[in-house]
Formats: structure tokens, sequence, C-alpha cells
């Protein structure tokens, strides 16, 4: 027995077996990946039952709700769209968590009545060995049918096992969209952290070390923050107005306060000394 379960036996405390410590661990390396039903689990749990549709089926939200968080002119049901990235990745896990927990309940629906006749044909197996004459072709129908039941019994907790896991993922998942939504980060960063293999222990584990490390080059210990961008101040910029009176006003003024300013140039003395042009010589007048 032992030996099956790969756990060393345990007094008084049931060992966790290998099978099921292996599917959890398979699930927490991909958390929030939806449980997409494989043949095989149509095939061990057929029901028809319409409550099972109910169990699988996300509720909607009622128009008087969803107009808190997105006006319409007319209440519509399930039209409700959240602004924050987080909001609506909270609100997408927690449909696919609902939708698990259904499919959860199929396994647990089929094993409870296969446990019950199981309970009935080990009392009638009881009855056949305390006979006289115990017929063997009947102990041996009825050892078949209990193997069976058995063996139903261990794919379905496994099942069991792998769409709790599964929920637990999301709920970590969920959790740490809850602990994100204030960081000051884009949306495909928050969704990187939100997907890392889930260890135990701490919500983000050794990948988030790693990941601060490379992007902050081993000197930083706390995720970066972007900052909002703020445009320089500028000077208020006057368009151009056509001239006018007041304008004219103006331009005179400040033609005054140039002239004022700045004195006009005027050569140093005996910088053109000698190369000034002679002036022509007059015309003599005749008598």
């Amino acid at each position: 027995m032992d030996k099956f379960l790969e756990v060393p036996g345990l007094p008084e405390a049931f060992p966790i077996p290998k099978r099921v410590a292996d599917i959890v661990n398979k699930e927490w390396e991909r958390p929030g990946i939806p449980f997409v039903p494989p043949p095989i689990f149509k095939k061990l749990f057929p029901m028809v039952d319409p409550r099972k549709d109910l169990w699988q089926s996300v509720p909607k939200v009622e128009g008087a709700v969803s107009t808190l968080n997105k006006r319409t002119t007319i209440p519509i049901e399930d039209s409700c769209a959240f602004k924050d990235p987080m909001d609506k990745k909270l609100e997408g896990l927690l449909k696919k968590m609902f939708v698990q927990q259904g499919y959860l309940l199929q396994p647990i629906s089929c094993i409870v009545p296969v446990t019950t006749a199981a309970y009935f044909w080990f009392d009638e197996l009881i009855k056949v060995l305390d006979s006289d004459s115990p017929p063997y072709e009947e102990i041996m129908d009825r050892i078949n049918a209990l193997k069976l039941a058995n063996a139903f019994t261990l794919d379905a907790t496994l099942q069991l096992a792998r769409l709790a896991a599964k929920n637990s993922g999301f709920a970590i998942v969920a959790r740490r969209a809850l602990w994100l939504k204030s960081w000051s980060a884009d949306a495909s960063s928050k969704n990187k952290l939100l997907n890392i293999p889930f260890k135990g222990k701490t919500l983000f584990g050794p990948d988030l070390k790693e990941i601060i490390s490379d992007i902050t080059g081993g000197k930083g210990h706390a995720l970066p923050q972007d900052r909002p961008f703020k445009a320089k101040n500028r000077p208020n910029f006057r368009p151009f107005r056509k001239n006018g009176p007041a304008q004219s006003a103006t331009s005179s003024k400040q033609e005054g306060n140039t002239s004022q300013a700045k004195p006009a140039w005027r050569p140093m003395q005996g910088w053109n000394k000698g190369k000034q042009a002679k002036k022509p010589a007059t015309a003599t007048k005749t008598a």
C-alpha cells in the first residue's frame, strides 16, 4: 500500500499521495489557466440533469446593478464594463472560478451513488459468504463490482484534486490582481506578474525577486513605478494681431526704449583718416 502511494507509512495520519502532490504542483505552475473538460471527463461523469447547467453557467448581473458602472439608457443585464484593467481581470477570474466549481460538483454527484451502491454490495457479499454453500460465481460478481466502484472513485477523486488545485490557483491570481491594482504600471507588466508560477508561502514567490533584480540591475528591492508625464512650463503665447492704435503705441514705445538703451554706432576718430575721398575741384568762373 505504501509502495503504491509512494509515501512512507504514518501512524494515525493520512499521507499525501505523490499523485495528488504532482497534480497540485502542476496546476500551480500555471495559475489562471481555465479547466477545459477532456473527453474522458464527459465519459466518466455523464449527467443530463438540467441543474448541472445551472452550476456551470455564470450568473448575469442585473441591469439595475450594472448601470452603477456603465451608464445605459435602458438597464441591460450583464452590461458591466469596468474601467480599471485589474477590475476586469478580477471579474474574469471570479467567473472562471464559478464555472470550475460547477465542474467540481459533477464528479461529486457521481461519487455519491457509486459509493452508496458499494455499501449495499458489501452487505450482500457478507450475506453470501455467511451462507452454508456460498456460490462462487455470485461472490466473484460482487467482488468485481466492488473493484469497479473503487476504481471509479479513485479516478473521480484525482479529477477533484485537479479542479481544486485549479481553483486555488485562480484564487492566488485574483489576490495578486488585488494587490497590484495600486501599482502604477502598464497592464502587460501586471499580467506578467499575475501568471508567474506559485511556489507557496509567499504570494509571488522567488520569481518576483528575479524580475526586480533584472529590471534594477540588482540594485533595487521594490517594483519600479511609472511616473506620469508632465509637460514643461512654457511661456504664454500671444497670437499675432493686426496693427491698431494700441499696437502702434506699443511699437513706438518699444522703439523709443530701444533707441535709449542702444546708442547709434559711430566710427572711432582716426579710423578712416587719410582715406577720405578728396572733394572734386570747383570749376573757375568765367567772366
